[in-house]
């Protein structure tokens, strides 16, 4: 049953995000920071320096990700199979997790060799933005005051 569930999700997950990973004009992962840090108020030898990072460090990313749609595509066409072995997609599963892990490392070197390049104030402003996965996560309020407040048995007939 359980692994029923398993390959049920792992199949519809890799049909979302196999294709529009695929695409050409689907931006990468890293396009949003990279974004964020460009739009930042930067003086012109930190600008120079970040440049340099970033262009060193793009062609790494894009080889990686380019093989993270490769290892999609493989996964994709060995789940249409009618007769596919277990281990051949639980392979190719580890496969895409790997690359995907390397992905975000070289991302992270990256951001990582971009932020010593900022001032305190400047990391500060780029961390103020929501991650890249999504909205900010936000802050529930206390039980007390959640929670509808109970009559008193003074307010009560």
């Amino acid at each position: 049953m359980l692994r029923a569930i398993v390959y049920s999700t792992l199949f519809a997950l890799c049909l979302v995000s196999g294709p529009a990973s695929a695409k050409p004009d689907n931006p990468p992962p890293w396009s949003r920071w990279e974004q964020k840090v460009h739009r930042m108020d930067l003086q012109p030898e930190q600008k120079e320096k970040v440049a340099k990072i970033l262009e060193e460090s793009r062609k790494e990313r894009e080889e990686i990700q380019a093989r993270v749609r490769q290892a999609t595509t493989e996964l994709n066409d060995l789940l249409r199979q009618p007769d596919v072995k277990e281990q051949a997609v639980l392979k190719q599963a580890d496969k895409l997790g790997e690359l995907r892990t390397e992905r975000q490392k070289a991302m992270l070197r990256a951001l990582l060799k971009v932020r010593a390049e900022l001032t305190p104030q400047q990391r500060e402003q780029l961390l103020s933005e929501a991650p890249s996965g999504g909205a900010k996560p936000t802050r529930r309020p206390p039980a007390a005051a959640a929670a509808p407040s109970a009559p008193t048995p003074a307010a009560t007939p």
